[in-house]
């Protein structure tokens, strides 16, 4: 289940209709619902899900494939920094963002969280 308060308007995440999961983007967030780009009515937060975070997806969302030695390494220009996948159990696909070369990172499992990383960014440096 994912917590209500990690959402932001306009990130995208799974509505779980009768067994079906669709993409949808969040519109709206209410105290324990939220509203979306398709439908009109406010919805219980256990029907939705996020969505796990992939290399095509980090390239959707404008990152570019980059390599550092044998990593794969995807460049996030307009964040200033880098995001490299991590493996540390095999069914586990986790990315750390790593801020300008420091040692600020920050973990990555799902696209809400890559949305919202901007924000992320503009806390720790402040």
């Amino acid at each position: 289940m994912i917590d209500i308060k990690d959402l932001k308007i306009g990130n995208l995440v799974y509505l779980n209709e009768n067994g079906i999961l669709k993409k949808v983007s969040v519109s709206a967030i209410g105290y324990e619902t939220i509203r979306v780009d398709s439908v009109f009515k406010n919805i219980d937060i256990c029907r939705i899900q996020p969505i796990p975070l992939t290399e095509d997806l980090i390239v959707e969302f404008g990152a570019r494939k980059r390599y550092n030695s044998t990593v794969r390494v995807y460049y996030v220009k307009k964040l200033k920094g880098t995001l490299t996948p991590f493996f540390g159990v095999p069914t586990t696909k986790k990315y750390a963002f790593v801020y300008r070369n420091k040692s600020i990172i920050v973990w990555l499992d799902y696209l809400h969280q890559f949305q919202n990383l901007r924000l992320t960014v503009e806390e720790m440096t402040k």
